[in-house]
């Protein structure tokens, strides 16, 4: 990035207002109900349930009684975050994938297809590096310089609107929706392979 120091800053401040926005922690809640909804669906399959029961137990409780913990998208109203900024559910998605999941002692991927585990594997990074930087923005823990915010080995890919300096000042009156966030596919590139978690919601096939 060849900017110039005065870019870099604006950049900088962009990106904290992104990271620590209402609609950044929405798209980390579509791609958490994405994961749930898909897990949910493969433990509904009798032949699963049958073939792996003592997975599907502890699927029922504690995996899917903690998932099921998290909000919606769409039950946070962005009057409230505005209210109260705070990191969310961050802790809690990290929490679960990066510790929780070890601990509930299954295989939640038990009987998948190598590319339903490749599916679920690519929400659990978009879901961490979202995790990852909105806690760090919220705790104000970037490095002295700010300078690991620009580099997307730490972010994960950013996509810059080309109105994104009207968007700082506050000239612009776009707006997403509330479900205009990225809808993942099998097909899609996770965004940071460092997100990815040692182990739970990143179980190898």
């Amino acid at each position: 990035m060849s900017d110039t120091l005065d870019e870099r800053a604006l950049r900088k401040a962009w990106l904290k207002k992104k990271f620590a926005s209402w609609e950044y922690h929405e798209e980390l809640l579509h791609f958490h109900q994405q994961y749930l909804t898909s897990l949910r669906t493969h433990w509904a399959r009798a032949d699963i349930q049958d073939a792996y029961p003592e997975d599907f137990k502890a699927m029922q409780n504690p995996v899917f009684n903690n998932l099921d913990r998290v909000q919606r998208p769409g039950e946070i109203s962005r009057i409230e975050w505005h209210t109260k900024p705070s990191t969310g559910w961050a802790d809690s998605i990290s929490y679960n994938f990066n510790r929780g999941m070890d601990f509930a002692g299954c295989d939640e991927y038990a009987g998948m297809t190598q590319a339903e585990c490749g599916r679920l594997n690519m929400l659990v990074g978009e879901m961490l590096t979202r995790c990852t930087n909105i806690r760090i923005t919220s705790e104000g823990r970037w490095d002295e310089s700010d300078d690991e915010i620009l580099n997307e080995r730490y972010t994960g890919l950013v996509v810059w609107p080309e109105d994104w300096r009207q968007e700082l000042s506050g000239e612009s009156s776009e707006h997403p929706p509330a479900d205009a966030v990225p809808q993942m596919d099998s097909d899609t590139p996770r965004s940071n392979e460092e997100a990815a978690p040692g182990g739970g919601g990143a179980t190898s096939c």
